[in-house]
């Protein structure tokens, strides 16, 4: 009965967490094609087919919906919707697996709950397939305890290939994982069992002979550090990375600390070294391997450990251990957990999304100019760094492609470039992925149009302070954003520049340091003159929507905004624009 009672409660959270993770997805589509994502669409739409790399054959189940519209031809935004609610669709279909096949309530509630508690820049990069393999490794557990059904063992060996094929990783994760099944439940070394054990390490052993230099290298380099073997380590911040353990990764430090308190009470010391071990071991590994990178690297390949923690927690704990004093109180705590890392989800999507305003301004600031490729210097582009934008050439195909009133442009970091890829990528070539081109012919007419021709740069440089008044007087800025702030405090307003002169107002930075800042006055007097500067995104001919950064005055009241144009140490050039706004 109490079982069934608190199987009823993870169901129900389950439920409503897959309700949220849907709108999630319908909410941020666009948002999710940030990095790798990107890629992975632009080529299952221009190639009409599955994108495949590195021979990871999960990657299908995450391209099934995107690749059946393009083949019926349907319009690129709905493509975009589908790849983005397709993720959502692969986890409902295997909990719903669990639930309903398998009869394994609390393997379901660990699928969605390894996902919550282990993604949160990576759910915005939904190709991942490491974390596309997770909801199969809770189904493989389930099938473990059916070997006496032939069914079962017969779809426990396909899903080891899938798995061990899926991701290096996962090779380290599977041996771990049988070690759980084996001692938990203190198998014998039947012939069964020798027979599944061999059939693994084969499996890994053939994997590992047919990878390619992708994922061999980093295998045989276990260091690219910039530093030598433990330097890495010695220099990692610990207390900051303590601090971002506590906020992002507070599902898994808690869940980490109930397994070990669960194991702890049972007296199952063997599997506390092995659960402990892999913690730290692995922990110290990714250190070692990307303790000089930070975000989406060092998060990604952070994953086994709540997965793992997962795995272990919903399979082999009994939710009585979780009670103190009688109390259901670590019990409830479990269930908040992913609403906890639901919440950091939303909240990173919205980082994502205002890192697209952009992306969306520079493709529109494109579509002025029959040139196709337009490129932006990173000290321009960036009002406040929102994110990496590393594959930004195929999301800015995608999106302005998406809308049907708009032609094909693709928009880059010119620095986000290797080498001398810019000046040599020929005028009937793109960027089909930042280290190569391809012909302009290879697109697909159907969803993309690009002319030949060259690369136009957004910034360019020129002495433009000593120009008279007549010329600034020509040019206006509309102010957007709130009209009610807080004192001293900083906002991102959207402004709009408008240029009626026969030249552009240029935007380099190099001949002489070109900025956007601004000034309070109220009734009195003027009180800052001296605001904080903001780079001009882009050259402006005709208009120039992006953002400039402003802070509020110390002292409440009604002001008058205005923006002016400034050439360091020269001089400041007003130009007409201002905008009433109360400071509370």
């Amino acid at each position: 009965m109490k079982d069934k009672l608190q199987n009823n409660w993870l169901l129900f959270t389950s439920g409503l967490l897959l309700l949220l993770l849907l709108m999630v997805d319908l909410f941020f589509y666009k948002e999710k094609l940030y990095g790798d994502a990107s890629y992975y669409l632009f080529q299952i739409v221009n190639d009409k087919g599955f994108a495949i790399e590195h021979r990871r054959p999960i990657a299908i189940l995450i391209e099934l919906f995107p690749l059946l519209l393009v083949k019926l031809k349907a319009s690129l935004d709905l493509i975009i919707l589908f790849f983005s609610i397709n993720q959502w669709f692969y986890l409902f279909s295997c909990i719903l697996l669990s639930v309903l096949v398998l009869k394994d309530i609390k393997g379901a509630v660990g699928i969605l709950f390894s996902i919550l508690l282990g993604s949160k820049l990576n759910y915005f990069n939904p190709v991942s397939e490491l974390i596309l393999s997770a909801p199969l490794f809770f189904i493989l557990l389930s099938l473990l305890k059916r070997q006496n059904n032939v069914a079962a063992r017969f779809f426990t060996f396909g899903l080891i290939l899938v798995l061990v094929f899926s991701h290096p990783l996962n090779s380290f994760l599977l041996p771990l994982i049988l070690l759980f099944d084996h001692l938990h439940y203190k198998k014998a070394f039947s012939r069964r069992n020798i027979a599944l054990y061999l059939y693994v390490i084969s499996c890994m052993a053939i994997h590992y002979y047919l990878l390619d230099p992708y994922e061999k290298n980093p295998l045989n380099e276990l260091n690219t550090n910039q530093y030598g073997p433990l330097e890495g380590i010695k220099h990692f911040n610990f207390a900051e990375f303590g601090v971002s353990a506590l906020t992002n990764y507070l599902g898994t430090t808690i869940l980490g600390f109930l397994c070990l308190y669960c194991l702890i009470k049972e007296k199952s010391y063997q599997l506390l070294v092995i659960v402990l071990g892999f913690i730290v071991g692995y922990f110290f590994l990714v250190l070692y391997k990307f303790s000089f990178l930070t975000g989406e690297p060092f998060e990604r390949y952070m994953f086994p450990i709540p997965l793992v923690l997962c795995l272990y927690f919903f399979n082999y704990i009994h939710m009585d251990n979780l009670k103190v004093h009688g109390s259901t109180f670590f019990f409830i705590l479990v269930l908040l957990l992913p609403f906890y890392q639901f919440y950091k989800l939303v909240n990173y999507g919205l980082f994502v999304k205002n890192r697209y305003s952009y992306l969306e301004g520079a493709i529109s600031y494109a579509q002025q100019f029959k040139d196709q490729k337009v490129g932006f210097r990173v000290e321009n582009y960036y009002t406040r760094p929102k994110g990496h934008d590393w594959i930004m050439s195929n999301e800015s195909l995608l999106l302005s492609a998406s809308n049907k009133s708009q032609q094909t442009r693709q928009v880059f970091v010119i620095e986000g470039m290797p080498g001398n890829a810019v000046s040599t990528l020929p005028s009937d070539c793109f960027f089909y992925a930042p280290w190569w081109g391809k012909n302009i012919q290879e697109f697909n007419p159907d969803y993309f149009m690009l002319r030949e021709g060259p690369i136009r740069f957004a910034n360019t440089d020129s002495i433009q302070s000593s120009y008279p008044d007549s010329f600034f007087k020509n040019i206006s800025i509309t102010i957007g954003g709130p009209t009610t702030v807080k004192a001293q405090r900083e906002y991102l307003f959207p402004i709009t520049i408008y240029n009626l002169n026969h030249i552009p107002l240029t935007s380099g930075r190099k001949k002489e340091q070109v900025h956007l800042s601004y000034y309070w006055s109220n009734m009195e007097v003027n009180v800052n003159y001296d605001g904080i500067r903001s780079p001009v995104l882009a050259d402006v001919y005709t208009s120039l929507d992006q953002e400039v950064i402003v802070k509020s005055p110390a002292k409440k009241g009604i002001y008058k905004l205005q923006i002016a144009v400034v050439y360091e140490d020269k001089k400041w050039c007003e130009v007409n624009s201002e905008k009433l706004i109360t400071v509370e």
